[in-house]
């Protein structure tokens, strides 16, 4: 994988090196008798640094002030490409842009090296995202609805499947359930019988009242009002959705339900 693409900068190519770093955290704590880890078992991610050293071609100058200018825009959206032609992009700054002015190589090229700091370690598949020209999304919320999931339901339990093709867990995104004309649902649980994390609603929906999930923004809303009250999950998850790498085998069920009932679900892959 190299970054090609800064916000609307075009990074130079030439001897093109890029250099990406995962790193995990590790705050165990030694004591008398072993040492104690907060995170536990699982694996945290911290943030990630991407260097990438490259070649300015003449006109030298005019190149280096348009990377000068696009670092002091501040947080914009670094895209890579991968080998095969796939594309990435997360969120970045660049913080740091440096080069040697070797007197003889002046008039033909300069090398320089630039220094990107990730928001987080993940990157999103390019076909999920809609970007502005300066960082912005298109997209609904905190998560990139690269995604759409549909689903009609008309009994209960029902059973569908979810695909994670990325190489990362990815959070559940956001979903909106709803009846059709003449239908209603009640007391709604929803789990992810791989992993058994699961989470409920109880209430009643009647027809085309709008039930919101936002799974990262950690938000119910019922007909456009919080609705957290009436929500609870299980114990011993942190997070409300997570899907696992592979399939993820969902199931909903319902204390009753009538006529015809949609879910609509919005989620991207993200990849290490």
């Amino acid at each position: 994988m190299r970054v090609y693409k800064f916000g609307t900068c075009t990074l130079p190519e030439p001897e093109g090196e890029s250099q990406f770093t995962v790193n995990g955290r590790n705050i165990a704590v030694d004591l008398p008798y072993g040492t104690f880890d907060p995170d536990g078992g699982p694996l945290v991610l911290k943030a990630s640094d991407v260097t990438h050293k490259c070649r300015l071609i003449a006109p030298v100058d005019a190149k280096y002030d348009e990377l000068a200018r696009t670092m002091g825009l501040g947080r914009n959206v670094l895209y890579a490409q991968m080998w095969n032609g796939d594309r990435r992009c997360t969120y970045a700054k660049m913080t740091s842009l440096s080069h040697i002015a070797i007197a003889r190589n002046y008039p033909s090229y300069q090398d320089v090296t630039l220094k990107f700091s990730l928001d987080s370690p993940y990157w999103w598949d390019i076909n999920d995202v809609s970007f502005l020209d300066q960082g912005q999304t298109l997209d609904s919320g905190l998560i990139m609805d690269g995604h759409f999931d549909t689903q009609t339901i008309t009994t209960s339990p029902y059973t569908w499947t979810l695909i994670n093709s990325g190489t990362a867990q990815a959070d559940g995104g956001y979903m909106l359930i709803q009846p059709n004309a003449a239908s209603s649902m009640s007391n709604i649980t929803i789990e992810d019988t791989e992993s058994g994390a699961n989470f409920n609603w109880n209430g009643t929906l009647n027809a085309n009242d709008r039930l919101e999930f936002d799974f990262l923004a950690k938000t119910v809303q019922y007909n456009g009002v919080d609705a957290y009250g009436s929500f609870a999950q299980n114990s011993n998850q942190i997070e409300w959705l997570l899907l696992a790498l592979g399939n993820n085998s969902m199931k909903l069920t319902a204390g009753a339900i009538a006529g015809t009932v949609k879910l609509y679900h919005r989620w991207s892959k993200m990849f290490l």
